[in-house]
């Protein structure tokens, strides 16, 4: 229940504000987050890619729709900046939704989907998406008996080849069939991805192996140049290994987080390789990072981090933190603890460069997203994200009371990080009043 006096305050808002806007200066903007709707008749589950279908650039997505308090329906949707639409066409009702990807199909770049029927026999399938429905994926692409599963793809120069994994190890789809291209020992909990450090595109596997074709000191990790391996130092060691390539002033390098255990022999949290040797990033917390991603929120490029890290520096954090090139920050809003969740660059949103955090079912009705700042588009007290018009009106008060009241759920208790306007962790008139300064000075 909100106390009397904020109520005042907010009437007091509401009597003055259209009269001061008129008057003022537009203000630089601000980095803000935004948690989940907790009003959302849906649930977003794994924002996975951004995609450009010809329409304009989006961040697709599984969700599951609530039709009642026991019935609820996997689908599929896009994010263009303001609501997410449900992508229905040529696809039956879901069970599931596994991981989306953007593949060449038919010599063209499709977002694909491993989506599982109801059936008694829980059919799944490899669909992509042209743009306006769904079709088959090539016969063969996607199997489960023996298993080959699609992952990612990769320019050697040559052209994009699809590559992933299956009973025989590490293949590359040549159209027709699978082949092999390499065989990992003790191979657990990997991924494959494609990095470039500078010198062009290289497919990178990291994980829980102890090498890769006999290959030395392949061990955690290796860099595939479309011919053949090669290491990377002596190689790491750990667990639910994850990596990103960030330039903190040396060019850019490959730092691995994760369970990190040692870096080229050394023991080490963090540790980034330049493409000659590893070095040990100081990690101030014994917290765990689940996820990293270079972004820019407006003030220079940083490496994003999230996991369960209480604190940093002796600062009190969330799980969301960042470095930027020299030093770690805490920065505004929450992150989830699960090792599943992630974090999605969408730098085309109309409310301005974002990062879409979702924890892969453990934050309430979809992802968080952090606004930033580059080119000036954010507007913090936009807060209905007016058509991306940054038109003020007094829905954006509404807004903000909404989550200013609302509560994130079971799994992360507190209001919404975006009413916390003046950023001090509290939640009172404060905040309302920070609020109706933004508001008056209006958006960029």
């Amino acid at each position: 229940m909100m106390h009397v006096h904020l109520s005042q305050l907010v009437r007091r808002t509401f009597a003055v504000v259209f009269g001061l806007a008129t008057t003022t200066v537009a203000q630089p903007c601000d980095r803000f987050f935004l948690a989940p709707d907790p009003f959302a008749r849906f649930e977003i589950g794994n924002p996975e890619v951004v995609f450009d279908d010809g329409s304009g650039p989006a961040v697709y997505a599984g969700a599951y729709l609530f039709d009642g308090p026991f019935n609820q329906r996997a689908r599929l949707v896009r994010w263009k900046g303001h609501g997410w639409e449900f992508l229905t066409s040529g696809l039956p009702d879901l069970q599931a939704t596994g991981s989306l990807m953007v593949l060449p199909i038919d010599g063209t770049m499709r977002v694909c989907a491993l989506v599982r029927y109801p059936s008694p026999l829980s059919l799944t399938d490899f669909v992509y998406w042209d743009g306006q429905r769904w079709s088959p994926t090539p016969a063969g692409l996607m199997t489960l008996d023996p298993v080959n599963v699609p992952i990612c793809y990769f320019d050697d120069g040559s052209g994009p080849v699809i590559y992933g994994s299956g009973d025989g190890g590490f293949k590359k789809w040549d159209g027709s069939q699978w082949q092999i291209i390499g065989l990992a020992l003790g191979l657990n909990n990997y991924i494959m991805e494609v990095f470039d450090l500078g010198d062009g595109p290289s497919l990178y596997v990291i994980g829980m192996f102890d090498g890769i074709e006999g290959v030395p000191n392949t061990r955690g990790i290796a860099r595939w140049d479309g011919q053949r391996w090669h290491s990377l130092g002596t190689g790491i060691t750990g667990t639910q290994l994850t990596a990103a390539v960030f330039d903190s002033g040396q060019g850019k390098e490959l730092w691995v987080v994760g369970g990190l255990s040692s870096a080229g022999g050394v023991p080490a949290q963090v540790a980034k390789w330049n493409g000659h040797q590893w070095t040990v990033v100081p990690f101030p917390s014994n917290a765990v990072i689940t996820q990293a991603v270079e972004f820019d929120d407006g003030h220079g490029p940083a490496l994003f981090c999230m996991g369960p890290i209480p604190s940093i520096n002796g600062q009190p954090a969330r799980g969301f933190i960042k470095f930027d090139g020299q030093q770690w920050h805490v920065l505004p809003g929450f992150a989830p603890p699960a090792a599943t969740a992630r974090m999605l660059p969408f730098n085309q949103d109309p409310r301005g460069p974002s990062l879409f955090v979702y924890g892969g079912g453990s934050v309430p009705r979809g992802p968080g997203q952090f606004v930033g700042c580059l080119g000036g588009r954010a507007c913090y007290a936009d807060c209905d994200n007016t058509a991306g018009s940054h038109r003020l009106t007094a829905n954006d008060f509404q807004c903000f009371l909404n989550r200013f009241v609302a509560r994130l759920g079971p799994t992360l208790t507190g209001r919404d990080p975006y009413a916390d306007c003046n950023q001090d962790r509290l939640f009172n008139a404060a905040d309302f009043q920070c609020f109706l300064a933004k508001f008056v000075a209006g958006c960029p």
